[in-house]
Protein backbone atom coordinates (compact mmCIF):
# COMPACT_ATOMS: atom_id res chain seq x y z
CA UNK A 1 0.00 0.00 0.00
CA UNK A 2 1.54 3.39 -0.88
CA UNK A 3 0.88 6.30 1.69
CA UNK A 4 -0.50 9.41 0.18
CA UNK A 5 1.40 12.00 -0.06
CA UNK A 6 4.24 10.36 1.71
CA UNK A 7 7.50 12.78 2.33
CA UNK A 8 10.68 10.99 3.38
CA UNK A 9 13.19 13.86 4.00
CA UNK A 10 16.77 13.29 3.33
CA UNK A 11 19.71 12.23 5.49
CA UNK A 12 22.43 12.97 3.38
CA UNK A 13 21.71 16.61 2.63
CA UNK A 14 19.78 19.69 4.33
CA UNK A 15 15.96 20.62 3.62
CA UNK A 16 15.77 23.87 4.08
CA UNK A 17 12.89 25.54 6.36
CA UNK A 18 9.46 24.97 4.16
CA UNK A 19 5.66 25.18 4.48
CA UNK A 20 3.08 23.35 3.38
CA UNK A 21 -1.10 23.85 3.68
CA UNK A 22 -3.25 21.01 2.69
CA UNK A 23 -7.07 21.64 3.40
CA UNK A 24 -7.04 21.05 6.64
CA UNK A 25 -3.51 21.10 8.25
CA UNK A 26 -0.98 23.30 7.97
CA UNK A 27 2.99 22.69 8.78
CA UNK A 28 6.38 23.57 8.50
CA UNK A 29 9.80 21.62 8.50
CA UNK A 30 13.07 21.42 8.16
CA UNK A 31 16.38 18.72 8.22
CA UNK A 32 20.04 19.30 9.03
CA UNK A 33 23.01 17.22 9.62
CA UNK A 34 25.58 17.96 12.52
CA UNK A 35 28.75 20.18 11.41
CA UNK A 36 30.64 17.22 11.63
CA UNK A 37 28.62 15.19 9.22
CA UNK A 38 28.38 17.81 6.85
CA UNK A 39 32.83 18.48 7.21
CA UNK A 40 32.72 14.61 6.66
CA UNK A 41 29.97 14.51 3.84
CA UNK A 42 28.03 11.62 6.34
CA UNK A 43 24.85 10.98 6.59
CA UNK A 44 22.89 12.30 9.21
CA UNK A 45 21.12 9.67 11.92
CA UNK A 46 18.02 12.04 12.24
CA UNK A 47 15.13 10.56 10.31
CA UNK A 48 12.04 12.53 9.87
CA UNK A 49 8.71 11.64 7.57
CA UNK A 50 4.65 11.81 7.13
CA UNK A 51 1.74 10.88 5.30
CA UNK A 52 -1.38 13.16 4.80
CA UNK A 53 -5.04 13.12 2.91
CA UNK A 54 -8.00 15.81 3.65
CA UNK A 55 -8.94 13.37 6.72
CA UNK A 56 -5.96 11.97 8.01
CA UNK A 57 -2.19 13.58 9.34
CA UNK A 58 0.60 11.10 10.57
CA UNK A 59 4.15 11.64 10.95
CA UNK A 60 6.93 9.90 12.63
CA UNK A 61 10.53 11.63 13.63
CA UNK A 62 13.40 9.27 14.99
CA UNK A 63 16.94 10.18 16.02
CA UNK A 64 19.73 7.51 15.45
CA UNK A 65 21.86 6.63 18.61
CA UNK A 66 25.36 7.74 18.01
CA UNK A 67 27.05 5.45 19.86
CA UNK A 68 24.94 2.20 18.69
CA UNK A 69 25.90 0.59 15.16
CA UNK A 70 25.06 2.93 12.20
CA UNK A 71 21.68 4.90 14.16
CA UNK A 72 20.60 5.89 10.86
CA UNK A 73 19.51 2.41 10.38
CA UNK A 74 17.58 1.77 13.05
CA UNK A 75 16.07 5.53 12.54
CA UNK A 76 14.82 4.83 8.94
CA UNK A 77 13.33 1.24 9.70
CA UNK A 78 11.67 2.50 12.84
CA UNK A 79 10.31 5.40 11.04
CA UNK A 80 9.00 3.86 8.22
CA UNK A 81 7.47 1.14 9.84
CA UNK A 82 5.91 3.44 12.39
CA UNK A 83 3.90 5.66 9.86
CA UNK A 84 3.22 3.00 7.78
CA UNK A 85 1.62 1.42 11.14
CA UNK A 86 0.03 4.71 12.52
CA UNK A 87 -1.66 4.48 9.02
CA UNK A 88 -2.58 1.13 7.77
CA UNK A 89 -2.61 -0.64 11.25
CA UNK A 90 -3.66 1.55 14.18
CA UNK A 91 -6.88 0.43 15.31
CA UNK A 92 -9.88 2.56 14.54
CA UNK A 93 -10.46 2.82 18.58
CA UNK A 94 -10.63 5.09 20.86
CA UNK A 95 -9.69 2.60 23.72
CA UNK A 96 -5.63 3.55 24.86
CA UNK A 97 -4.96 0.75 26.39
CA UNK A 98 -5.71 -1.57 22.83
CA UNK A 99 -3.82 0.61 20.65
CA UNK A 100 -1.14 0.85 23.55
CA UNK A 101 -0.80 -3.13 23.20
CA UNK A 102 -1.02 -3.32 19.20
CA UNK A 103 1.67 -0.94 19.60
CA UNK A 104 4.04 -2.58 22.12
CA UNK A 105 3.76 -5.89 20.46
CA UNK A 106 4.30 -4.66 16.88
CA UNK A 107 7.63 -2.76 17.77
CA UNK A 108 8.81 -6.05 19.55
CA UNK A 109 8.20 -8.35 16.55
CA UNK A 110 10.41 -5.61 14.16
CA UNK A 111 13.31 -6.74 16.38
CA UNK A 112 13.56 -9.91 14.28
CA UNK A 113 14.38 -7.81 10.74
CA UNK A 114 16.18 -5.48 12.26
CA UNK A 115 18.67 -7.64 13.62
CA UNK A 116 18.63 -9.28 9.83
CA UNK A 117 19.61 -5.75 8.45
CA UNK A 118 22.23 -4.94 10.98
CA UNK A 119 23.86 -8.44 10.35
CA UNK A 120 23.83 -8.02 6.40
CA UNK A 121 24.83 -4.38 6.52
CA UNK A 122 28.23 -4.16 4.99
CA UNK A 123 30.84 -2.72 6.96
CA UNK A 124 33.35 -0.54 4.88
CA UNK A 125 36.66 -2.19 4.40
CA UNK A 126 40.37 -1.03 4.61
CA UNK A 127 39.35 0.11 8.15
CA UNK A 128 42.29 0.30 11.04
CA UNK A 129 41.98 -3.26 12.56
CA UNK A 130 41.04 -0.89 16.16
CA UNK A 131 38.13 1.06 14.50
CA UNK A 132 37.02 -2.05 12.88
CA UNK A 133 36.85 -4.11 16.06
CA UNK A 134 34.74 -1.35 17.75
CA UNK A 135 32.13 -1.41 14.56
CA UNK A 136 32.00 -4.88 14.52
CA UNK A 137 31.18 -4.46 18.49
CA UNK A 138 28.37 -2.23 18.02
CA UNK A 139 27.11 -4.74 15.30
CA UNK A 140 26.70 -7.27 17.75
CA UNK A 141 24.91 -4.69 20.11
CA UNK A 142 22.43 -3.54 17.33
CA UNK A 143 21.29 -0.67 16.15
CA UNK A 144 19.14 2.16 18.14
CA UNK A 145 16.86 4.97 17.90
CA UNK A 146 14.60 7.42 20.14
CA UNK A 147 10.81 8.08 18.60
CA UNK A 148 7.98 10.37 18.35
CA UNK A 149 5.11 9.40 16.03
CA UNK A 150 1.44 10.58 16.16
CA UNK A 151 -1.66 10.62 14.12
CA UNK A 152 -4.57 13.01 13.83
CA UNK A 153 -8.19 12.32 12.35
CA UNK A 154 -10.33 15.41 12.09
CA UNK A 155 -13.82 15.07 13.00
CA UNK A 156 -15.80 12.11 10.91
CA UNK A 157 -18.11 9.43 11.07
CA UNK A 158 -15.61 7.01 12.54
CA UNK A 159 -14.34 9.99 14.68
CA UNK A 160 -17.11 12.36 15.54
CA UNK A 161 -14.99 14.68 17.90
CA UNK A 162 -12.06 13.21 15.78
CA UNK A 163 -8.83 11.91 17.53
CA UNK A 164 -5.28 12.78 18.26
CA UNK A 165 -2.88 9.37 19.20
CA UNK A 166 0.76 10.38 20.07
CA UNK A 167 3.75 7.44 21.03
CA UNK A 168 6.94 9.01 22.51
CA UNK A 169 10.54 6.96 23.71
CA UNK A 170 13.87 9.17 24.24
CA UNK A 171 14.79 12.13 24.15
CA UNK A 172 12.98 13.71 21.08
CA UNK A 173 10.74 16.92 21.61
CA UNK A 174 7.16 16.69 21.60
CA UNK A 175 5.19 19.70 22.38
CA UNK A 176 1.58 20.75 22.27
CA UNK A 177 -0.54 24.08 22.76
CA UNK A 178 -4.31 24.92 22.89
CA UNK A 179 -5.93 27.97 22.56
CA UNK A 180 -4.58 29.12 26.19
CA UNK A 181 -0.90 28.28 26.13
CA UNK A 182 0.81 24.95 26.20
CA UNK A 183 -0.30 21.96 27.14
CA UNK A 184 2.77 19.67 27.40
CA UNK A 185 3.31 19.01 30.62
CA UNK A 186 -0.51 16.99 30.78
CA UNK A 187 1.30 14.54 28.71
CA UNK A 188 3.51 13.70 31.46
CA UNK A 189 6.98 13.08 30.88
CA UNK A 190 7.98 13.45 27.38
CA UNK A 191 11.70 13.92 27.65
CA UNK A 192 13.35 10.03 28.59
CA UNK A 193 17.04 10.02 27.95
CA UNK A 194 17.87 6.45 29.28
CA UNK A 195 14.46 4.91 26.75
CA UNK A 196 15.13 4.13 22.91
CA UNK A 197 14.18 1.11 20.81
CA UNK A 198 17.01 -1.43 19.95
CA UNK A 199 17.32 -3.91 16.84
CA UNK A 200 18.44 -6.23 19.03
CA UNK A 201 16.68 -5.85 22.31
CA UNK A 202 13.45 -3.89 21.29
CA UNK A 203 11.88 -1.48 24.00
CA UNK A 204 15.52 -0.58 25.95
CA UNK A 205 14.88 1.40 29.09
CA UNK A 206 10.84 0.85 29.32
CA UNK A 207 7.77 1.68 27.72
CA UNK A 208 7.25 4.31 25.70
CA UNK A 209 4.69 7.28 26.67
CA UNK A 210 1.48 7.32 25.22
CA UNK A 211 -1.43 9.75 24.56
CA UNK A 212 -4.77 9.92 23.30
CA UNK A 213 -7.53 12.07 23.16
CA UNK A 214 -10.48 13.67 20.73
CA UNK A 215 -9.68 16.72 18.90
CA UNK A 216 -12.39 18.66 19.07
CA UNK A 217 -14.51 18.79 22.74
CA UNK A 218 -18.09 18.16 22.81
CA UNK A 219 -19.03 21.82 22.06
CA UNK A 220 -16.81 21.25 18.88
CA UNK A 221 -13.84 23.66 19.94
CA UNK A 222 -10.31 22.32 19.00
CA UNK A 223 -8.45 20.74 22.13
CA UNK A 224 -5.02 21.26 20.05
CA UNK A 225 -4.08 24.36 18.47
CA UNK A 226 -0.57 23.21 17.28
CA UNK A 227 2.12 20.39 17.63
CA UNK A 228 5.76 20.55 17.47
CA UNK A 229 8.24 17.50 17.30
CA UNK A 230 12.19 18.14 17.23
CA UNK A 231 15.13 16.11 18.06
CA UNK A 232 17.59 16.94 20.88
CA UNK A 233 20.06 18.85 18.46
CA UNK A 234 17.47 21.98 18.88
CA UNK A 235 17.11 21.37 22.52
CA UNK A 236 17.81 25.37 22.80
CA UNK A 237 14.86 26.05 22.13
CA UNK A 238 12.72 24.27 25.02
CA UNK A 239 12.73 27.04 27.21
CA UNK A 240 10.54 29.17 24.34
CA UNK A 241 6.66 28.69 24.86
CA UNK A 242 6.13 31.16 22.05
CA UNK A 243 5.94 31.02 18.26
CA UNK A 244 9.26 31.40 16.10
CA UNK A 245 9.11 33.63 13.63
CA UNK A 246 11.12 32.30 10.66
CA UNK A 247 13.91 33.92 10.71
CA UNK A 248 14.24 33.21 15.15
CA UNK A 249 14.06 29.68 14.02
CA UNK A 250 16.23 29.75 11.40
CA UNK A 251 18.66 32.12 13.84
CA UNK A 252 18.62 29.12 16.41
CA UNK A 253 19.73 26.80 13.94
CA UNK A 254 22.30 28.16 13.01
CA UNK A 255 23.56 28.57 16.55
CA UNK A 256 23.17 25.17 16.97
CA UNK A 257 25.16 24.69 14.05
CA UNK A 258 28.25 26.22 15.11
CA UNK A 259 28.39 25.12 18.72
CA UNK A 260 30.71 22.42 19.79
CA UNK A 261 27.99 20.55 20.90
CA UNK A 262 26.39 20.70 16.95
CA UNK A 263 24.29 17.48 16.59
CA UNK A 264 21.57 16.51 13.84
CA UNK A 265 18.89 18.64 13.99
CA UNK A 266 15.12 17.49 12.66
CA UNK A 267 11.90 19.84 13.21
CA UNK A 268 8.15 19.64 11.99
CA UNK A 269 6.02 22.10 13.35
CA UNK A 270 1.43 21.54 12.79
CA UNK A 271 -1.06 23.27 12.84
CA UNK A 272 -4.92 22.47 12.90
CA UNK A 273 -6.57 25.35 10.22
CA UNK A 274 -10.30 26.64 12.13
CA UNK A 275 -13.01 25.23 10.45
CA UNK A 276 -14.11 27.78 8.93
CA UNK A 277 -11.30 28.93 6.69
CA UNK A 278 -11.44 27.25 3.46
CA UNK A 279 -9.08 26.77 1.13
CA UNK A 280 -9.09 26.65 -2.76
CA UNK A 281 -8.23 24.43 -4.28
CA UNK A 282 -8.10 21.27 -1.54
CA UNK A 283 -4.65 19.97 -1.33
CA UNK A 284 -3.38 23.77 -2.46
CA UNK A 285 0.64 23.11 -1.38
CA UNK A 286 2.96 25.95 -0.93
CA UNK A 287 6.61 25.93 -0.47
CA UNK A 288 9.09 28.70 0.50
CA UNK A 289 12.96 28.73 1.33
CA UNK A 290 13.52 31.58 3.53
CA UNK A 291 16.75 33.05 4.44
CA UNK A 292 17.82 34.27 7.87
CA UNK A 293 19.45 37.88 6.24
CA UNK A 294 16.65 38.12 3.96
CA UNK A 295 14.34 41.05 6.33
CA UNK A 296 10.90 39.71 6.43
CA UNK A 297 7.91 41.00 3.78
CA UNK A 298 5.57 42.96 5.93
CA UNK A 299 1.79 42.49 4.74
CA UNK A 300 -1.56 44.33 6.47
CA UNK A 301 -4.79 42.50 6.40
CA UNK A 302 -8.30 43.64 6.39
CA UNK A 303 -9.81 44.80 9.63
CA UNK A 304 -13.32 43.29 10.46
CA UNK A 305 -14.30 46.35 9.99
CA UNK A 306 -13.42 46.40 6.36
CA UNK A 307 -13.84 42.98 5.68
CA UNK A 308 -17.50 43.29 6.52
CA UNK A 309 -18.27 45.97 3.48
CA UNK A 310 -17.66 42.31 0.52
CA UNK A 311 -19.49 39.83 0.40
CA UNK A 312 -16.19 37.68 -0.92
CA UNK A 313 -12.31 38.92 -0.17
CA UNK A 314 -10.11 37.23 -2.26
CA UNK A 315 -6.08 37.30 -1.88
CA UNK A 316 -3.39 35.93 -3.92
CA UNK A 317 0.41 36.65 -3.16
CA UNK A 318 3.60 35.63 -4.28
CA UNK A 319 6.91 37.82 -3.36
CA UNK A 320 10.41 35.92 -3.68
CA UNK A 321 11.05 35.84 -0.09
CA UNK A 322 8.61 35.50 2.74
CA UNK A 323 8.70 35.49 6.75
CA UNK A 324 6.09 32.36 7.06
CA UNK A 325 5.13 33.67 10.64
CA UNK A 326 5.32 37.53 10.74
CA UNK A 327 3.79 37.73 13.65
CA UNK A 328 3.25 36.05 16.96
CA UNK A 329 -0.30 34.17 16.29
CA UNK A 330 -1.99 33.57 20.11
CA UNK A 331 -4.75 31.61 19.38
CA UNK A 332 -6.55 29.92 15.66
CA UNK A 333 -9.16 32.50 15.13
CA UNK A 334 -9.97 33.10 11.87
CA UNK A 335 -8.01 36.65 11.23
CA UNK A 336 -5.34 35.30 12.37
CA UNK A 337 -5.11 32.24 10.22
CA UNK A 338 -5.74 34.87 6.96
CA UNK A 339 -2.94 36.45 8.25
CA UNK A 340 -0.58 33.76 8.39
CA UNK A 341 -1.86 31.91 4.87
CA UNK A 342 -1.26 35.78 3.39
CA UNK A 343 2.21 35.83 4.57
CA UNK A 344 2.88 32.80 2.62
CA UNK A 345 1.25 33.24 -0.34
CA UNK A 346 -1.71 31.19 -0.46
CA UNK A 347 -4.88 31.13 -2.16
CA UNK A 348 -8.12 31.62 -0.32
CA UNK A 349 -11.75 32.76 -0.42
CA UNK A 350 -13.31 33.47 2.31
CA UNK A 351 -17.16 34.01 2.73
CA UNK A 352 -19.05 36.71 4.90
Amino acid sequence: MTLPNLRRLPQDTETPLQTEVAKCFLWRYLYARSAESKAANDIGQDYLTWAHDEQTWAFCLCDGVSQSFFGNLAAQLLGDYLLEWFWKDCPLSLEPIQIRSDLIGKLQQLVEPGTEQVRHYSIPSGLPDLLQQVILQKQRHGSETTFVAGRIDIPCSQFPQGRLTLVWMGDSRLRLWDDTGELTETLGETVQTNRRWSTRQGLVGGMPGFFESPLVNSKGKPTLRNLLVYSDGLASIDVITNWLEASELLEKVRQADEAPTSDDISYLEWWLNPSELSLEPPGLIIKSELEVTEPPTKFSIPTPEDASQKEEIEIQSQPDKLDLFPTAITDVNKLNFQNLLKSIGAKYRRKI
